[in-house]
């Protein structure tokens, strides 16, 4: 009985380390790279360096407006909220949060800090589909 009972402990730690582990490992970024025309695509990577390249090249294939510099969560719940505004120039750019009001003020920010306004209102993106919500 001793015995049996050691046998399950160990497998219960080893059990709870690969599980510890196997989270560590699935965590996916969601990353998206702006342009001027709104054809935005989502993509996922277990890195976020990795999400953001894959973000970059996504709009570089769409477009020849991309920001170069991809926005990126680790929350797939989040929010990505993608925002223009005319002055002093044309510009487009994307916020994230957990809620369209959270990504909003986050991109509103970028722009206000930037002296941009007039801009348009926003659209949104499911970090966890990558579809318009």
């Amino acid at each position: 009985m001793r015995v049996i009972f050691l046998v399950a402990i160990c497998l219960g730690v080893s059990i709870g380390g690969a599980t510890r582990q196997s989270f560590a490992q699935d965590k996916r970024y969601a990353a998206v790279d702006a342009n001027n025309e709104a054809k935005l695509t989502v993509v996922w990577a277990n890195d976020k360096d990795v999400a953001s390249r894959r973000a970059v090249a996504a709009c570089k294939r769409v477009s020849k407006t991309c920001s170069g510099k991809a926005s990126y969560t680790n929350e797939l719940d989040d929010v990505f909220a993608y925002v223009c505004c005319e002055t002093p120039r044309f510009g487009c750019s994307i916020g994230v949060g957990a809620e369209k009001a959270d990504a909003l003020a986050m991109v509103r920010k970028t722009f206000d800090d930037a002296g941009f306004s007039r801009c348009r209102t926003p659209r949104y993106w499911s970090a966890e589909t990558g579809k318009p919500l």
